[in-house]
């Protein structure tokens, strides 16, 4: 995962089950040679970027009430629009102490100020 190379992108093996996967949803894909990415890792190094190796999807969750919709949020509908799967927890899954099965939670932004 590139933090911030060119709006955020990936680095993938090249293959063709990648290609048609890409193409399926209208990402854009950009073969790269070895000297290509030798010039984007120093580019990445040498800026405000950053290169996240990621070994597995984590698991995610979104705080929300049980009866919201998934576009109630733009979170959510990026969720749903990109096929990454979450689940959605709201005060009882807090109470009950399960925030550990999740790696990330996205919580609405709310003005707590009153």
């Amino acid at each position: 995962w590139l933090l911030n190379y060119r709006g955020g992108s990936f680095l993938l093996p090249d293959t063709e089950p990648a290609r048609r996967e890409a193409a399926f949803r209208g990402v854009t894909v950009e073969p790269m040679n070895a000297s290509a990415e030798a010039r984007m890792r120093a580019t990445v190094q040498a800026s405000n970027m950053e290169s996240v190796p990621l070994e597995r999807a984590p698991k995610v969750a979104v705080y929300t009430p049980p009866n919201s919709t998934p576009w109630d949020d733009a979170v959510t509908m990026a969720l749903e629009y990109a096929d990454i799967p979450y689940e959605t927890i709201w005060d009882y899954e807090v109470l009950e102490g399960d925030l550990s099965e999740y790696e990330w939670i996205h919580l609405h932004h709310e003005d707590f100020t009153g």
